[in-house]
């Protein structure tokens, strides 16, 4: 059965073919026409829609005449079930429950998908009114993705992966990470590696199912410890970042720390030269520390002042924070550190970076031949996965962790329970 319905509106047309055929009936086309006048001429503009009803399905009275559309899709969809509130209930099921639930779901819809796709393209891509193109076909599109997410649902139940990481427990601590900007793919990889190591009855105990995923973080975290001091042996320590990182107090804060509590003798050495501020602050703790300073302008110069100091235990080299366009100062950089002797590198980031931002200055510091990560502002940081993340992607070693303003207070040696505590709050962290 064909019928042709004409109506000034889209929304009048389709509640006349839904009134007439019932909710079965499938839109063949729609067209703008002109109705009245001599010979349809100067006549009011009108929509025609061509409808047709499904005879093998048997025709009765439509529950449409008193309501108005929409809502066509509470007819050809079940009720709406969000995609959180699927994850959350199949967390609880086994593989096999999952499959039979998702199933169970899929059923009674198969049927209508074939009408669904029919209203789909009608709705998105026929002529009508631009508010009935968004109200119906957003929501459709929304039922859509929905019933993606399910078939998907299904389909990874039916794979080989393990069920386990869709528990509850374990995606528990799977969200923690990833909320504190762990790499998705890194955190599904401790999560899959725990459900592989406790029996599943475990997994309900998201303390049990964190802590495990904390050794496995900290096993898999290289830690460079503590600039280490030889007797009769000058160490040599270059630091090196970007543009407001910290390097400088970060010096004076290790300076103070060997010079004072390790009693080691310490000479500084400023590269800084661009900026002024910078090479009086450290001029300023030198003096206060009573530790000898040299300031240098060039390779010479440099070879000089490490000659000055061979008899120290240590010699910390501060340098100019370059940006990504600073290619000409990067490459003095790499002239100056090039010298003959072994100058162990810290790159020094900030912890409040995003990881795109710390990866770019990690390659930009490349050619410096990095040896070790030193991360500062921990305490003004609230993402603490990008570290993580940093350190995996590099597979460079951290060496020290900055919480303050403070010298010498606020360094610490970097550790990995420190930094998997930080990622995952395993205990309340003080600063």
């Amino acid at each position: 059965m064909i019928k042709k319905f004409q109506a000034p509106t889209m929304q009048e047309a389709l509640t006349l073919v839904r009134n007439s055929l019932g909710p079965d009936a499938v839109i063949l086309s729609t067209r703008n026409i002109r109705g009245g006048g001599a010979l349809g001429y100067q006549g009011k503009a009108m929509v025609e829609v061509t409808a047709a009803l499904d005879n093998s399905r048997p025709l009765g009275p439509s529950p449409y005449k008193s309501q108005p559309l929409p809502p066509p899709r509470e007819n050809v969809l079940p009720p709406r079930i969000e995609s959180d509130g699927i994850h959350q209930k199949m967390a609880a099921l086994s593989k096999k429950e999952q499959q039979k639930e998702l199933r169970s779901m899929l059923d009674p819809i198969q049927d209508d998908i074939s009408d669904l796709k029919n209203m789909m393209y009608n709705l998105l891509n026929k002529e009508k009114s631009q508010a009935v193109e968004d109200k119906e076909g957003e929501l459709l599109k929304s039922d859509i993705t929905e019933l993606k997410s399910m078939i998907q649902l299904l389909i990874e139940g039916e794979s080989t992966q393990p069920a386990s990481p869709f528990h509850e427990g374990l995606m528990q601590v799977y969200k923690e990470m990833v909320a504190s900007r762990v790499n998705e793919t890194f955190a599904l990889k401790l999560v899959q590696e725990v459900s592989t190591k406790i029996p599943e009855e475990h997994y309900k105990n998201v303390g049990l199912v964190k802590a495990h995923v904390a050794q496995e973080m900290m096993r898999s975290l290289k830690i460079g410890g503590p600039i280490r001091l030889k007797k009769g042996t000058t160490k040599i320590a270059a630091f090196v970042g970007p543009t407001g990182v910290g390097k400088t107090t970060t010096i004076a804060k290790l300076a103070a720390d060997f010079s004072l509590a390790k009693k080691a003798s310490v000479g500084l050495i400023t590269l800084d030269t661009y900026r002024i501020a910078a090479v009086e602050q450290l001029k300023t703790y030198a003096r206060i520390l009573k530790i000898p300073i040299e300031v240098i302008v060039n390779e010479n110069q440099l070879e000089e002042a490490l000659a000055n100091f061979e008899q120290k235990d240590l010699i910390l080299i501060d340098t100019a924070g370059r940006s990504k366009k600073d290619e000409a100062q990067l490459t003095e950089l790499v002239n100056f550190l090039g010298v003959d002797l072994p100058i162990e590198v810290h790159l020094v980031l900030s912890s409040t970076g995003t990881e795109e931002s710390i990866l770019a200055a990690f390659s930009k510091f490349h050619p410096i031949s990095v040896d070790r990560l030193l991360f500062t502002k921990l305490d003004e940081s609230v993402h603490y996965g990008t570290i993580y993340n940093v350190v995996k992607k590099t597979n460079k070693p951290l060496s020290y962790f900055t919480t303050g303003q403070k010298v010498p207070e606020d360094i610490e040696l970097a550790e990995s329970e420190r930094l998997v505590d930080l990622i995952l709050n395993l205990k309340r962290a003080k600063m």
